[in-house]
């Protein structure tokens, strides 16, 4: 049986990060149920609600099923930093068959490289879209050093995994030692009923469903609804993200004096989330740039129609 490591600094239930957690574990299952690889996740207690942390991390390995479990090591200075997950590393990836390390600058990243670099270890690397860049990318000259040294840490048994071509132009751009190979997110198909029809004519309902970050351009979306000022057309926004942003989203919302049209909802799940998707007559991703937008195939599978920015690779 195939074991494979999957290093990733937050993992499920965090999803306060959004689309890397939801595709993350999905492939984990896949990989474990359906190819029967024996799956363990390193990771940290980072996004993780404190109640939730009691269930998730009161052991050593978290189970998900027969051949997937998740070892969740507590976070350090307030953010994904932990000791206990590097104290871990060296004999988790040294009784691994293969390591599949995840996110670009994490503090597990540099140490994961150069450790399968040096014990010849078979390494996928997944940035997950940290190597584009946009104008509001912050920190760009420390993260040209960091893109440096992870570059020379590529070898012959490394290869780079990104999700769409846009990804790949991007990351070649700053990983120029690394082989890159292209493999799309999947998708969970929802499990209520294909359409429900419950859309009423006489509205318009507009849903941005991800994380909130200046990234996903959700002002441009606020400023749109704010031109069209019609009490016909609504917007739902869900999804979570750090206190100072929301704030500015609700006082945005207040000065356009769109908030009878405009209603942010928080982060949803489940049928839930699945509800939102089913009653939309669109879901709009405005994002300024997006590896893949696991968004636009959700949206799809709900059979809701996406309208995506060109900063999205969803332009063919």
């Amino acid at each position: 049986m195939l074991k494979l490591l999957y290093i990733i600094p937050s993992f499920y239930p965090a999803m306060i990060f959004g689309g890397p957690v939801t595709s993350s574990l999905g492939l984990c299952r896949v990989l474990a149920e359906d190819y029967q690889c024996n799956v363990k996740v390193l990771t940290t207690d980072a996004g993780i609600a404190v109640d939730e942390k009691k269930v998730f991390t009161s052991r050593s390995d978290y189970r998900f099923g027969n051949y997937f479990s998740v070892c969740y090591c507590r976070s350090n200075l307030g953010g994904n930093f932990s000791i206990g997950l590097l104290a871990k590393m060296s004999a988790m990836v040294k009784q691994a068959d293969i390591v599949h390390l995840n996110a670009v600058y994490s503090f597990s990243t540099i140490p994961a490289i150069y450790l399968c670099k040096m014990i010849s270890k078979p390494l996928v690397w997944t940035p997950r879209g940290a190597l584009q860049r946009w104008k509001g990318t912050r920190k760009q000259k420390l993260k040209t050093i960091w893109d440096r040294i992870c570059d020379r840490g590529a070898s012959e048994v490394a290869v780079m995994h990104v999700t769409s071509p846009e990804e790949k132009t991007d990351s070649l751009a700053r990983m120029r030692k690394w082989p890159v190979k292209i493999i799309p997110n999947g998708v969970d198909l929802p499990s209520l009923p294909f359409r429900r029809l419950s859309v009423q004519e006489d509205k318009f309902r507009l849903l941005f469903m991800g994380r909130l970050d200046p990234q996903k351009g959700i002002e441009n979306l606020l400023g749109a609804m704010a031109i069209l000022k019609d009490s016909k057309i609504s917007l739902a926004i869900c999804g979570s993200g750090p206190d100072w942003y929301v704030g500015r989203l609700e006082r945005l919302i207040k000065s356009l004096g769109v908030g009878k049209q405009v209603k942010l909802h928080g982060m949803v799940k489940g049928e839930v989330k699945s509800r939102f998707f089913f009653e939309a007559n669109v879901c709009v991703v405005p994002s300024y740039t997006e590896n893949f937008a696991m968004v636009v195939t959700e949206s799809l599978a709900h059979a809701t129609p996406v309208i995506a920015s060109r900063g999205t690779p969803w332009r063919r």
